[in-house]
C-alpha cells in the first residue's frame, strides 16, 4: 500500500509522524509497527455508553485500536482516537514503540470464572470497577449477549499478531457465552488457527460482518486497511457454512458510496443480494454521521473520503441538513426516508430480518434489538429489554394494532443502571465533568425527562416519543406517535395537557 496519498493525514495528527501508525505504512513496516510487544493496561469490557438504545449494552474490545484505519470511523469521536486526549499521548506510545494496549487475559478469565456477585463490594475486582463487574456477569448468568468489537476491529492485523482471540475464545465456548462479533477482519477469520478455534465449540458466536458497499475498488480507497468487500463476503458465507449465524452490518450507509455501483445508483440492491446469498439472516441499518467537532486529524480523513466518493462538498452538505445541536451529525428524516424504506423493502423480500441502529426509524425495525437479532432466538435472544430501541419498536407495533402506547421511565431504566457509576462508563475529561459523582441511571433519567436535550427521547428519535404529561414525582410521560413522511422537524411539544398518571394500558 502506498502512503502518499495519506500524508495530510499523517501531518494533522502529528503524533508518530507516520511512525508508528501501521495502517498508514508501507506492508514491511506495518508488521514490525504491529508485531511491537503492546503493553498490558488496556481496560476491555465495559457497559456501552449508549446503553439507552442498545439491547446489547455489555461490549468487550482486548486493543486500544484498530489497524484498519475507515475514513468514517466513529471511534475518531472518541477519547481512544490518537489524537484525542492528554497532549502526553503520543510521548507516550513513541516511549512504548506502540499506538495500542492490549487487555491481559487474566482479566477475562477473572470475570468470566470468578463468582464476582457473590464477592463483598468491597474487594478489589478486576480493572473496571467493583459495580460494573458485578452488574455485566450478573447479566451474562442471565443469558445476555455480549458485543466483541464495540470499539475497534476484534480480528485486525493487531490480532493477528497478537493471537490474543485464540485464547479468549476457548473461554467463551467453555462457559457457553453468546457474543456477538462485529468484524470486517475476514483475511484473520478464514486463516486456518481461528476457524478450527470457533469450529471446536458450540455454536453461541454470531458474527456481524460489517460492509458500506460491494465495490471492491471504492471500499479500499475508503476503508484504508481493510479486507474488501468480497473477502469479507467471502468469510461471512464460509462461517455461515459452519452453522454459525451471521448477518450484514450495512453501518454507515454512505451517500454516494454505499448506493453507487459502476454509475447504478442502487447499487445498494447488490450488497444485500450478495448478503444473502452468503448466508445473513439479519441486516443492520445505520446512516453515516459527521463529528461535529473533528479533529485535524479526522478532518484529514474526511476530506479523503468525501474525495475519494467525487463528492469534496459532501461534509457541508451534510451537516446543513442535520440538528446542529447534536454531537453526531445525521441529516434529516426527510432526506432518508424513502431510501431507509427501499432497503428495508428490499432486506424483507430476501428473507432477513431489518433493523435500525440510526436513531430515525428505529421504530421500522423487526426486533427491539437494532443488531437484528430476534426476541425468541434461543442463544442470543435474551437481549435487555429495557431500553429505548425495544420502546419504539413497540410502540410502532402497537399503533399498527390500533392501540396508543405511553410510556414512563420505569418502562426504559435498565436493571443495572443504578450500579453502575457515569465515570465507569464514559471520559468525563469534558463537559460531563459535573455529572462524575452520578450512577448512570442518574444520568439516563436527566436526559428522559429533558426531551429538548439532543439525546432526549423526543429529539433524539425524531418526534415518535412525544411527551404528553409528567408522574407525581415530575417524571416525563411520552406517548408513541407514528412520523409522518415530509415533515422535516418533530411535531412541537404541547405542555398545557399534562397527565399526573399513566392511562390504563392493554395487556401487551
Amino acid at each position: 500500500m502506498s502512503s502518499e496519498k495519506y500524508t495530510d493525514i499523517c501531518k494533522a495528527c502529528g503524533r508518530c509522524n507516520g511512525s508508528l501508525c501501521a495502517a498508514l505504512l508501507d506492508k514491511g513496516h506495518q508488521t514490525e509497527a504491529i508485531q511491537t510487544p503492546l503493553e498490558q493496561s488496556y481496560s476491555g469490557l465495559r457497559f456501552s455508553s449508549d446503553a439507552f438504545d442498545c439491547a446489547i449494552p455489555i461490549s468487550m474490545d482486548q486493543h486500544s485500536g484498530c489497524s484498519y484505519n475507515c475514513l468514517y470511523c466513529f471511534s475518531n469521536n472518541l477519547s481512544r482516537g490518537i489524537d484525542r486526549g492528554s497532549a502526553g499521548k503520543g510521548e507516550a506510545a513513541e516511549k512504548a514503540g506502540t499506538m495500542y494496549r492490549e487487555w491481559p487475559l487474566k482479566r477475562l478469565r477473572s470475570f468470566l470464572e470468578d463468582d464476582l456477585v457473590a464477592k463483598p463490594i468491597s474487594v478489589k475486582i478486576v480493572d473496571f470497577g467493583n459495580r460494573m463487574a458485578r452488574a455485566a456477569q450478573k447479566m451474562i448468568r442471565a443469558g445476555s449477549p455480549m458485543q466483541w468489537g464495540g470499539l475497534g476491529d476484534p480480528f485486525d492485523e493487531i490480532e493477528r499478531a497478537s493471537g490474543w482471540a485464540l485464547q479468549a475464545i476457548p473461554l467463551f465456548q467453555k462457559h457457553k457465552i453468546p457474543v456477538r462479533i462485529s468484524s470486517k477482519g475476514a483475511e484473520v477469520l478464514m486463516t486456518k488457527p481461528y476457524m478450527e478455534a470457533f469450529d471446536r465449540g458450540d455454536r453461541h458466536f454470531w458474527f456481524a460482518f460489517s460492509c458500506i458497499s460491494a465495490n471492491d475498488d471504492l471500499i479500499e480507497r475508503i476503508d484504508l486497511a481493510a479486507p474488501n468487500a468480497t473477502r469479507r463476503l467471502a468469510a461471512m458465507k464460509m462461517y455461515s457454512d459452519m452453522g454459525f449465524k451471521c448477518s450484514l452490518r450495512m453501518r454507515p450507509f454512505i451517500p454516494y458510496v454505499s448506493d453507487h455501483w459502476e454509475g447504478e445508483p442502487e447499487g445498494w440492491r447488490i450488497l444485500l443480494e450478495k448478503a444473502a446469498v452468503a448466508g445473513a439472516k439479519a441486516v443492520s441499518f445505520e446512516w453515516v454521521f459527521l463529528c461535529s467537532a473533528p479533529t485535524p486529524r479526522q478532518q484529514a480523513m474526511y476530506r479523503l473520503w468525501f474525495r475519494e466518493s467525487g463528492h469534496p462538498e459532501f461534509g457541508e452538505w451534510y451537516n446543513e441538513m442535520s440538528d446542529t445541536k447534536q454531537a453526531c451529525r445525521r441529516a434529516n428524516r426527510g432526506y432518508k426516508y424513502d431510501l431507509t424504506m427501499k432497503i428495508r423493502e428490499k432486506t424483507h423480500e430476501l428473507g432477513m430480518v431489518w433493523s435500525s441502529s440510526d436513531p430515525h426509524f428505529k421504530e421500522y425495525g423487526d426486533s427491539g434489538c437494532c443488531c437484528g437479532i430476534l426476541p425468541d432466538d434461543p442463544v442470543f435472544g435474551k437481549w435487555s429489554r429495557k431500553q429505548m430501541t425495544n420502546i419504539v419498536v413497540e410502540g410502532r407495533q402497537a399503533s399498527l394494532r390500533g392501540e396508543q402506547r405511553y410510556y414512563t421511565w420505569k418502562d426504559v431504566a435498565p436493571e443495572w443502571a443504578e450500579e453502575v457509576m457515569l465515570s465507569d462508563m464514559v471520559n468525563l475529561a469534558n463537559h460531563h465533568d459535573k455529572d462524575g459523582g452520578r450512577t448512570f441511571g442518574e444520568h439516563l433519567r436527566n436526559k428522559w425527562n429533558n426531551p429538548h436535550h439532543p439525546r432526549g427521547p423526543w429529539r433524539y428519535f425524531g418526534g415518535v416519543l412525544r411527551p404528553c404529561g409528567k408522574e407525581k414525582n415530575n417524571d416525563v410521560i411520552y406517548k408513541y406517535e407514528d412520523w409522518l413522511p415530509g415533515a422535516e422537524k418533530p411535531r412541537p411539544i404541547i405542555t398545557t395537557k399534562l397527565l399526573t398518571s399513566l392511562p390504563e394500558r392493554k395487556e401487551r
